[in-house]
């Protein structure tokens, strides 16, 4: 079953760009044993660079938290698109940030950008993405 949200409240950029985002989270290798587990923000970073979207840093709630911006992918402004949920399934979802919906509410933009992005695990993210992209090409 397709949602109103789906059929028509999104853009069908929005929509296509939360396809495809998916898609890349699937194809992200996880961590091996004894890594340090993946952060929204390198997946993020990640993401946001296969898709030309800029990443935001701030908080859900209270918790310090990276996603997504999708201009005009909503009703009345942008889109968020968050690629690592925080304590949510499923992992990747979309959310207007229309007035009056109470999750989008819960995510406030930092005063200044991150300064502790681990670029090493965004490498590893990436070259694992492009190696995972090959096999299924072959």
């Amino acid at each position: 079953m397709r949602s109103f949200h789906e059929s028509g409240h999104f853009s069908a950029v929005a929509v296509d760009l939360f396809r495809k985002a998916q898609r890349i989270v699937d194809l992200i290798r996880d961590p091996e044993p004894g890594e340090d587990p993946w952060r929204c923000h390198e997946v993020a970073r990640v993401v946001g660079g296969e898709l030309g979207l800029a990443v935001v840093d701030g908080y859900y709630g209270c918790v310090d938290h990276s996603w997504l911006v999708i201009p005009n992918g909503g009703v009345d402004g942008h889109a968020i698109l968050d690629v690592y949920g925080a304590g949510v399934l499923p992992q990747v979802f979309l959310l207007d940030t229309f007035y009056g919906l109470p999750a989008g509410t819960s995510y406030r933009v930092r005063r200044e950008p991150r300064d502790d992005i681990k670029h090493e695990a965004v490498r590893q993210m990436r070259a694992s993405l492009k190696k995972t992209e090959a096999a299924y090409a072959g």
